[in-house]
């Protein structure tokens, strides 16, 4: 690597964490101590561990809190005795944004069926046809 180029990323990377100590001075002024990066909403049942929410801030996205969050929430179902921490779903296919996060951890994949419907009253086709109608209009609607 030439020293031109070793010289650019080195002013580069300086600009980043100028940036970096700005952005973060900027919080401290607004009066932020502690910030609340990212979490999960999990629930244990017997030996089974389901996370069932996870958010984060999105203006701390750089510093890649969720990774942490999950791991957390992994190792502490294993530490109460879970044989099993399921991390929730995925897209279709593997090439979306939640498989390329959730890979990280060298998780299982179960495919099942899918969603379904199963009606259970007798007057769930005519239910059906009048909901179907309602969503009609209000795409039909919301177009305009």
């Amino acid at each position: 690597q030439s020293s031109g180029s070793k010289i650019e990323n080195n002013q580069q990377e300086q600009k980043r964490l100028k940036e970096e100590i700005q952005f973060l001075q900027s919080k401290i002024n607004q009066g932020a101590s502690i910030v609340p990066l990212s979490g999960t909403l999990t629930l244990e049942y017997g030996k089974t561990s389901e996370n069932i929410y996870a958010g984060m801030d999105e203006e701390y996205r750089r510093y890649q809190p969720a990774i942490i969050t999950w791991y957390k929430t992994t190792m502490h179902a294993f530490e109460r005795g879970a044989d099993w921490q399921n991390m929730g779903g995925i897209e279709n296919d593997l090439n979306g944004g939640l498989y390329h996060f959730k890979e990280k951890f060298n998780p299982t994949i179960e495919e099942y069926l899918g969603e379904f419907t199963m009606p259970t009253h007798p007057l769930y086709s005519l239910l059906r046809i009048a909901l179907d109608f309602r969503k009609a209009l209000r795409t039909k609607h919301h177009r305009r």
